[in-house]
């Protein structure tokens, strides 16, 4: 009965470090996998980075599986430390030879670190623009201009639906 008690024990031992072992080597596989997924973007103090999508009118629903349509984006994100105001905004291809009316998406809103990752999701309306020019620009806006002295870094994902640009980043 002894016996069996300290063999028991350390039967539960081996198995609680092996354990161990295979959960630290899948957090290096996730951590290696989110870092080659996501795009780090390091934002200078005082500076606005805008991230723009140039979204086409075309709808080739023969794309991508049957629960998504061609026009619709998911972006994912965190920030280090720290806060910073993100904003999205469209602005459909019929209005963007002259700067027309943009669409908000997502009002200008601060984020901190503490509140962990945000996501969102925007579909393209199907009567935006001419039915030769439909589509447009969406931009994904992440400003640190309340910053004098502290650069901030934000990690991004976004999933692009065939019809779209690559995506372009400029810092403002």
């Amino acid at each position: 009965s002894n016996q069996m008690s300290v063999g028991t024990t350390g039967s539960d031992m081996d198995l609680s470090q092996y354990l161990s072992f295979k959960t630290s080597q899948l957090r290096r596989i996730v951590k290696k996998r989110t870092e080659e997924t996501y795009v780090r973007l390091a934002l200078p103090a005082g500076k606005m980075a805008v991230i723009s999508i140039d979204i086409s009118g075309e709808h080739d629903l023969s794309v991508g599986d049957a629960n998504t349509t061609a026009s619709t984006l998911h972006w994912d994100w965190k920030l280090e430390a720290r806060d910073v105001d993100f904003h999205v905004s469209f602005l459909p291809n019929s209005q963007t030879q002259v700067r027309g009316e943009e669409i908000e998406v997502v009002p200008k809103t601060r984020h901190t670190a503490a509140i962990g990752p945000v996501d969102g999701v925007f579909r393209v309306p199907d009567n935006c623009g001419d039915s030769s020019n439909g589509g447009g620009l969406l931009e994904l806006c992440f400003s640190n201009k309340h910053s004098y002295l502290r650069g901030k870094v934000v990690t991004y994902k976004l999933s692009l639906p065939p019809n779209a640009a690559d995506p372009t980043c400029e810092f403002i």
